[in-house]
């Protein structure tokens, strides 16, 4: 139990160090930093129960407080500790089920699948509560945005834009950020719970089975709530617009992880795998959402009409 005090207090303050740092370095060094502060937490609450993420959580935030950045202590709990804590409690869960024809007890965790669809529900919450605080700075986002924009290249020589057309990109802009304040910490609670587990299993310390991830699927309603949160994007304002837009955003990007499984699932045993995944992914850091479209497309036709039949394969991935 000493083991885990300690455990938790050097993940609070490595993390919070790294959130810090995150705030002050380069858009790229930042983004980086960002995306691996909160595997501490992870690893904490993998390795060593919730409650140790809890703690490092804690510890992470004091050590913010005592430096006199009480808003970014805030902004640090619930964009990492709150997701770290609850994804890792839920992963550790277990449940026994007895099979009455065998006479058999097996253990059931908690899928990935479940996980992922977790996940993105705790960064709408986040998004929504960030957009909610921040509401006061929407207008020095708006310009700030509009700076960003004349000085790109393309408008920022002979192709001028109007008024009009700088007011069009702005203000969609300024609709998605919900969506983008979801997906960033989507994608960076997925990926940290994921790292953690594999340098938890390489330690010999995690407590339960590694999941076959390429197989987690998602449950048939689920795409439901990815059109009622398209509908709602474009049809409800306030705060349940902005509520609508950014489940729409996680989802998106639950979605891209489903396809994504698809895609590794489908491929298991082929000779040409690793260049195919390869130039997937590069393709998806190159052309983005072009891409992405027809990968989350293949999530949803698995969803409802499911592509992956066992077995599979020996390996996971």
């Amino acid at each position: 139990m000493r083991n885990a005090y300690f455990i938790a207090a050097g993940a609070g303050i490595v993390s919070a160090l790294a959130f810090v740092s995150a705030m002050m370095g380069s858009p790229v060094t930042s983004f980086f930093l960002f995306m691996i502060a909160g595997l501490p937490l992870y690893v904490a609450g993998v390795g060593w129960t919730w409650a140790a993420a809890l703690l490092a959580t804690a510890i992470g935030s004091l050590l913010l407080v005592g430096v006199g950045a009480r808003e970014a202590a805030m902004v640090y709990a619930g964009l990492l500790g709150m997701p770290a804590i609850l994804l890792t409690q839920v992963a550790d869960l277990r449940v026994s089920v007895t099979h009455p024809a065998s006479n058999t007890t097996t253990d059931r965790w908690a899928s990935p699948g479940f996980l992922v669809l977790l996940a993105a529900l705790l960064a709408a919450i986040v998004s929504v509560a960030l957009v909610t605080v921040l509401h006061d700075s929407l207008p020095n986002l708006s310009e700030e945005i509009g700076k960003l924009v004349k000085s790109t290249p393309q408008f920022a020589g002979e192709q001028q834009l109007s008024e009009e057309q700088l007011k069009q990109i702005i203000d969609i802009v300024v609709t998605m950020v919900p969506a983008a304040a979801a997906m960033v910490p989507m994608i960076a609670a997925v990926l940290n719970l994921w790292l953690a587990g594999r340098i938890v299993l390489a330690a010999g310390q995690l407590r339960r089975p590694w999941p076959d991830i390429a197989a987690m699927r998602f449950p048939r309603g689920a795409p439901l709530i990815l059109a009622a949160a398209a509908m709602g994007s474009s049809t409800l304002t306030g705060v349940a617009g902005t509520a609508a837009i950014a489940i729409f955003g996680a989802f998106f990007i639950g979605y891209l992880m489903l396809g994504l499984a698809v895609l590794h699932y489908i491929t298991r045993g082929k000779s040409w795998r690793p260049f195919a995944l390869s130039a997937v992914y590069i393709g998806l850091f190159l052309i983005n959402i072009w891409l992405a479209l027809p990968i989350i497309l293949l999530g949803l036709v698995d969803t409802i009409f499911p592509l992956r039949r066992p077995p599979a394969g020996s390996g996971t991935t």
